[in-house]
């Protein structure tokens, strides 16, 4: 046996960067992809707009909601909104606790966006 055919019959397994980029295999990158994901997207990534999910959960965001005036709104870093929510709940005697409800029924429904606009993983 030569050295160039024991190169060739080397058991190891190719390295991912090879995988991805094998153009024989015209699915190797989607299998890579599904199996482990993609670098720097930890949380994976919007089917529809192939945007990486935030680290936040549309779950969590939701019930907050729900449950307690804006604070969904300000775990997911929207300050503002959360303030304002958390406010209206206060000063309205609980009446404006109705909008922090429908937004967090809302979220849990369509999702949202966190403070740097990567949609809510669910």
């Amino acid at each position: 046996m030569s050295i160039e055919e024991s190169d060739n019959t080397d058991s190891t397994p190719p390295s991912s960067e090879a995988s991805v980029s094998d153009s024989s295999h015209p699915g190797a990158t989607q299998n890579y992809d599904a199996l482990f994901g993609r670098p720097g997207a930890p949380f994976g990534y919007d089917p529809e707009t192939e945007e990486p999910y935030s680290s936040k959960s549309r779950v969590a965001v939701g019930v907050l909601n729900i449950f307690l005036p804006g604070v969904g709104r300000l775990y997911s870093g929207r300050l503002a909104l959360g303030l304002l929510q958390l406010a209206a709940a206060i000063l309205t005697c609980g009446i404006g606790w109705l909008w922090s409800v429908t937004d967090g029924i809302l979220v849990l429904i369509n999702g949202s966006t966190d403070n740097d606009g990567q949609p809510l993983r669910p």
